[in-house]
């Protein structure tokens, strides 16, 4: 056992320190040196908070009847009062969507025919103001078969958020270009760039949404409001080249 693992020890040293061989004449040398580029990388990260005030609210309809066909209709129509609602509140049509429905028997103790069937769908309502809110919340508090599922913060308009960002890391590497220029003598020439631009963590809501707040919460009308907060990032990052002179 010692032999072998001495023998280990010898082959991984020599794997670790093992470096790329350059053969040749002092002019072979001199010649592969000129020719290699001299870089030099610059890099910077732009962060940003970003309030969100807009925001996705699910909730769900569910139904129950002995037959399929009823189950479905009683679920359309409670689906009808709910938009019916929401547009008296300023939602429109188009900010509503059908994301999800499932349909399951129901079997008794004893029988191999289903006893009842049992109908969900769930709606997902784009908001934008605390009064459109509310008055989602008012419809989940009073109608039995209506339940609250989540608020989901959406960012409006990212792409403007990430160019200013980009641009503000720009501006930075472009600054430390011209000071490293004047204080060593040099110009640096842009030969490459690279960005990556993203969502630090998830959106954090600003407080917990329950189905109870049409009872608690106090309109503010179509005031904007934050629905949370998140955080953007971008690295960018430039590669100069020296240029000769």
């Amino acid at each position: 056992m010692r032999i072998k693992l001495a023998t280990f020890l010898i082959f991984f040293s020599s794997a670790i320190f093992a470096q790329p061989v350059i053969e040749g004449n002092a002019g072979d040398l001199t010649g592969f040196l000129k020719d290699m580029p001299n870089r030099v990388v610059l890099n910077y990260t732009a962060n940003k908070s970003v309030a969100v005030n807009k925001a996705v609210v699910s909730i769900s309809i569910g139904t129950e009847a002995k037959r399929l066909d009823e189950a479905l209709k009683k679920n359309s129509e409670i689906r009808s009062q709910i938009k019916a609602k929401l547009s008296k509140s300023g939602i429109k049509e188009g900010d509503i969507s059908e994301s999800k429905f499932s349909s399951t028997p129901e079997y008794g103790l004893w029988g191999d025919e289903p006893k009842s069937y049992t109908v969900e769908n769930t709606l997902k309502i784009s908001i934008d103001s605390e009064k459109k809110l509310i008055q989602i919340a008012s419809i989940t508090d009073n109608m039995k078969k209506v339940r609250y599922i989540s608020t989901e913060s959406k960012l409006e308009n990212p792409e403007k958020f990430q160019n200013d960002l980009v641009q503000q890391a720009l501006d930075k590497i472009g600054f430390k270009q011209k000071l490293y220029e004047k204080s060593l003598g040099l110009k640096l020439k842009p030969v490459k760039f690279s960005e990556n631009v993203y969502q630090a963590e998830e959106i954090r809501p600003v407080r917990e949404r329950q189905s109870s707040l049409s009872k608690r919460l106090v309109s503010y009308e179509s005031a904007p409001m934050k629905f949370g907060e998140t955080r953007l990032i971008a690295d960018v990052e430039v590669v100069f080249e020296v240029a000769k002179d």
